[in-house]
This record gives C-alpha cells, structure tokens and sequence, in this order.
C-alpha cells in the first residue's frame, strides 16, 4: 500500500465524484469530505476487522453481508476501527444501521452509502483507478455520466430529472435556459438562495454571456465549449456550456458553485449535459412542431370553410381552444424590403397571443 504523493492527493470528495457508483449517497460527515484518501480496502462482515493491516487515511469499503458463516463485523465496528485508524472514509454496502450513523457524525467520520447491487470489488478498483489513473478515470467517469443522463432522455423522464441528476452529480446549482436566456429549469443550493435572485438576474442578460457564446450559429465551432464565468456574487461562478441541435445554440447549461470549488466531474456534467438537453430540446421541438402543423391545418380548414360549427369545437377542444367564443381573423406581414423573417414574425405573434387570457390560432403562410 503506497502513500499518494501530495501532489496527487485525492479527497474522499473527489472519490465520490469520480469514482464511486452515481447515486452514491453521504449519510454522515457532509462537511468532511476534503479528507485526503491514501488507499482503500475491502472489510467482509464474516471477517474480524481487527486483524487486517490498514494505514491511517484509507477509504474503508463494508461489503454486503452474504450470509455465509456468522456475521463478525458489524458497520458500526467498522466506524469505530475507521476512527481508531484515522480512515478518510467509510463506505458501506448496505443501509447504514442508525448506531452506525450516530457514531460515525460523533467520531467526525464521513460514510457514504453504496446505490443497491453495487458490486464492491469492482468499486474498489474504480477507487484505485483513480489513485494511480486520475486521467484515465475521469475519462471512464465521463463515459458512465452521459450514459446515464442519456438513458434519463432516452425513458422520457423530461428535462426536470434532467437537472435533478446533474444537481445530485455536482451538488451544485443548475440552470437551464433557452436562446433567449429565460430560465426553463434551474435547481438551488441552500447556500445560494440568498444571493439567487442577483445570480439569475445576471444570466438573464445577453451582454453578460461569454462573448464566444454569444453567436448561436457559430457555437458548435468552439473547440472547447464548456467555459468558466465569474458571477457577480463574490467567490461564485459557473461552468456554462451551448445547447446545440442542428448545429445551433439552441439555449445554455451552467453548473453554479464556489469558483475554488467546480472541479473536472463539474465540467464533464456541463459538457454531456448539454449534450443531454439538446436531446430533450429537440423531441420538445419536434412535438411543438406537429402541434402547430396540426393548428394550421385546421385554421386554414377554418378560414376555408370546410368545417362544421361542432366538428370546429371538437377540433378546438383538442388544441384546448374554445370555438364557441366570438373570433376575428387578422392577416399580418412585415412592411418594407429588407425585413426579418417569417419564422421571427411568427415568433412575435406567438409570444404575444399566449399571454394570459389571450387565445388565438396562428399560422405562418409564405
């Protein structure tokens, strides 16, 4: 068992992050977690703990009691051979009995509960991989995060999990806005709320984005497009990345955190994050897309007279618009040569008549 040099140090923290299964859970000693880990080792329940050479700073992993032969170990004697040792950490299998807990916040311990069917050798080579491999590790870690908020797009689970999981995965702030930079989805810190309203009023504004982000149709060539910002909260920034579909920004990811305190993992999750929301953007896209196909057909079937007074209301119904109301049909275009497009025309439109209490049918004609 070799010491890490210093310069290689790894907290229990980064472990955490980029080692231990995602879903990893710290039932004790929050506030602990920069402790410097030197190793790890596997303690078995029918083991006698007591009897194992271990050294002072190692990351104890309590495997799953198998029920072969008398249980020896308990969790909470691991807490007390953890302190008795100076571990950084005890990681446990299995839900951590309540004395175990206790002792461990007593003893200034920080435990960590494993997601359940996590296999514990693998675990502890995952932990040793980054000891010795802290590159090749964070490159694996990178593949298992945007396989799992991939997997969150692909079960339809919607952009809301889609920050919870980057939140759980950073613990961190997360903010999701769109090309215009209004906030769709966002998760708060504890610590941040009191400076939140400050931080969300900053990202609002388009002179406030980095200047390589600012271009929608030139994002997708930036050769590293996950970028570093300070916020105007002293000691706060964030990691901000595009949202791209198409080849278009489409909106932004940041993760928002103490500027000493975003590390790889947190860039890694802004980088398959964004990756993650595109997907999500571009299936809301395409469903917002045959919706207002669907109102168009049926405004212009309206305007064309083909439709009966109650197949009109059945039909309105379905686009959760009320026929029976007395309506006017207006007819809007740019005036001049040199104008905008149609599509913007028809987002001005849009913008306007879904404000509240007004209701209208909208269709873009060339």
């Amino acid at each position: 068992m070799t010491e890490i040099e210093e310069s290689h140090r790894v907290t229990v923290e980064e472990v955490r992050k980029l080692a231990l299964p995602l879903g990893t859970r710290v039932v004790a000693g929050e506030g602990l977690l920069n402790r410097t880990v030197s190793w790890t080792s596997v303690i078995y329940p029918e083991e006698n703990a007591t009897a194992k050479i271990l050294q002072r700073g190692e990351m104890l992993l309590y495997a799953p009691f198998e029920g072969q032969g008398p249980r020896m170990t308990q969790d909470v004697d691991i807490v007390r051979l953890a302190s008795d040792i100076q571990a950084s950490a005890v990681v446990v299998s299995e839900a951590p009995s309540p004395a175990a807990i206790a002792e461990a916040n007593a003893y200034g311990l920080p435990m960590l509960a494993l997601p359940n069917a996590s296999r514990i050798r693998l675990v502890e080579k995952a932990i040793v991989s980054l000891l010795v491999d802290r590159k090749g590790q964070i490159e694996r870690r990178g593949t298992q995060i945007y396989r799992q908020l991939t997997q969150i797009s692909s079960r339809n689970e919607g952009m809301a999990e889609l920050v919870n999981a980057m939140a759980r995965l950073t613990n961190k702030a997360i903010v999701v806005q769109d090309k215009r930079l209004q906030v769709l989805y966002s998760s708060v810190q504890p610590q941040f709320v009191a400076a939140w309203e400050e931080i969300e009023s900053f990202l609002r504004k388009v002179d406030n984005l980095p200047v390589d982000l600012q271009d929608r149709h030139r994002v997708s060539e930036i050769e590293n497009p996950v970028l570093m910002q300070s916020l105007p909260t002293p000691g706060v920034a964030r990691l901000v990345a595009p949202i791209i579909t198409k080849d278009i920004g489409r909106g932004y990811l940041s993760v928002v955190g103490w500027d000493n305190d975003l590390d790889d993992i947190d860039a890694l999750v802004v980088e398959h994050g964004a990756a993650a929301c595109a997907l999500e953007m571009a299936k809301a896209k395409a469903i917002s897309d045959t919706e207002k196909r669907l109102r168009g057909t049926f405004l212009d079937r309206l305007l064309n007279g083909d439709v009966s007074s109650q197949e009109a209301i059945r039909q309105g119904e379905r686009f959760e618009h009320d026929m029976t109301q007395p309506h006017m049909a207006i007819v809007l275009t740019w005036n001049g040569d040199k104008t905008p497009s149609l599509r913007r025309l028809e987002t001005i439109v849009n913008s306007v008549v879904n404000a509240p209490r007004a209701h209208s049918l909208a269709r873009q004609r060339a």
